[in-house]
């Protein structure tokens, strides 16, 4: 369909498995006593994709062309969005992410997770079978994986968070997400627009919500676009 792909995730581009990591190239200046910090881990996987794997390009709107059925992408510019099941959005993705795709069953199709090219895009695609273990270096893969876990801790508590009861803490977290984001995904939603499809909660009730922030001096807007969060927004509503 155009405009998405449809896909499985596997947060942050890995799994612990046979034939993801592959050759640690001699260049590579490792201490055997400290482990790799995040930012090793994304430098050296940046690194890896983009030699290993092939250069594409995808414009605002259309699907991704020439995807394996596994496949770890190397977000160089542009940005992705995350939606589940077509609707709700948990995630974005922009250039220096790294994500793993893997085409869902058939019978699954509807209901996987998805991304949408939001902002034109150049990405390196590495399909996994191209992966080599030959120099596999275990110290670097528990460093990848720890940072990994992070990050996956970070995406399920702002999963609950959004599955909360409470309409005004997801408006909240929503706004403060929003404000976080480069302009070039920040740019491409309205504030309610944003808040719809991070939140499920009605227009009508986000209007309102947003009407007072504004009101109260807590939010500075332009044309429907959050400009930027001015002051700590209130604990309720």
């Amino acid at each position: 369909m155009k405009g998405r792909a449809y896909l499985q995730l596997h947060y942050a581009g890995l799994h612990h498995d046979k034939g993801i990591i592959t050759v640690m190239s001699s260049s590579q200046n490792l201490s055997s006593d400290a482990a790799p910090t995040p930012n090793d881990v994304m430098v050296y996987l940046r690194t890896w994709i983009s030699k290993l794997g092939t250069l594409r390009w995808a414009d605002e709107g259309t699907a991704i062309a020439g995807m394996d059925d596994k496949a770890i992408i190397y977000i160089e510019d542009g940005a992705w969005q995350l939606l589940v099941g077509g609707r709700k959005t948990i995630n974005f993705v922009g250039a220096g992410g790294i994500v793993w795709l893997e085409k869902p069953p058939n019978d699954y199709a509807e209901d996987a997770t998805q991304y949408k090219i939001i902002s034109n895009t150049k990405y390196y695609e590495l399909p996994i079978n191209a992966t080599s273990l030959s120099m596999l270096d275990p110290r670097f893969i528990d460093g990848i994986f720890e940072f990994i876990s992070r990050h996956l801790r970070e995406l399920t508590t702002k999963w609950l968070i959004q599955c909360t009861n409470d309409s005004y803490e997801k408006i909240k977290t929503s706004l403060e997400w929003i404000d976080s984001l480069p302009l070039v995904i920040k740019t491409k939603f309205t504030l309610i627009c944003f808040i719809n499809t991070t939140t499920g909660v009605s227009r009508s009730h986000a209007l309102a919500i947003v009407k007072a922030l504004k009101e109260g001096e807590y939010i500075e807007m332009d044309r429907g676009y959050l400009v930027r969060i001015l002051k700590k927004l209130p604990c309720r509503y």
